[in-house]
């Protein structure tokens, strides 16, 4: 009888000892939450069948911070060939803690697109109930209320009401001030000559 209590007491203390020692991953290892950071894409215009590749990544800050499936090297592209959302895949946490990530537009420029240059800075915060909460920052730490690239494509603008209008103004003062010129120097030559005819 004594060595049976012996033996549940070692059991115990045993327990006991493995359970301070696990780290506290573990003890959420099947306590998980998931999330998919919502991000979506703007073009202004149309950009033609051929060019229509538009590249997004995704970046893990830490070593610690979980990437969707597909991910390499704590990275993963997403490419998109017209105006949405951009689907990097559903994030999977283990445990409570804060996760960080960067966003960024990786599309090459070419003829008249130009890309969006904004960096976000992405937080997801992780409780101990599961519950994600999402915040983003930009380069200057604006914080949006939804990440959006907004691309721009189309003929470069180039005023021309306006330079017409500017030209043609120049162009009548100038006809104005040559033919007010004009006008003082017959003028001036007329008065001369009446003063010449008068001293005769």
């Amino acid at each position: 009888m004594t060595m049976t209590i012996r033996r549940s007491l070692l059991a115990v203390m045993i327990l006991v000892t493995a359970a301070a020692l696990t780290p506290v991953s573990c003890v959420y290892a099947e306590v998980f939450a998931e999330t998919e950071i919502p991000v979506s894409c703007r073009v202004s215009r149309e950009v033609p069948g051929e060019y229509r590749d538009f590249t997004y990544m995704l970046s893990a800050v830490s070593d610690k911070a979980p990437m969707p499936e597909g991910s390499e090297n704590g990275r993963k592209t997403v490419h998109m060939e017209r105006s949405g959302k951009i689907r990097f895949g559903t994030i999977e946490f283990s445990h409570p803690d804060i996760y960080e990530y960067t966003l960024m537009e990786t599309t090459p420029e070419w003829g008249t697109f130009r890309r969006d240059h904004s960096v976000y800075h992405v937080r997801a915060s992780v409780d101990a109930e599961g519950k994600v909460m999402i915040t983003a920052a930009g380069r200057k730490g604006e914080k949006p209320e939804k990440i959006i690239f907004r691309n721009s494509y189309g003929r470069e603008s180039s005023p021309k009401t306006g330079d017409r209008s500017a030209v043609l103004r120049y162009a009548a003062a100038m006809i104005f001030s040559v033919s007010g010129i004009i006008i003082l120097v017959l003028h001036l030559r007329k008065s001369g000559s009446k003063k010449k005819g008068v001293f005769r």
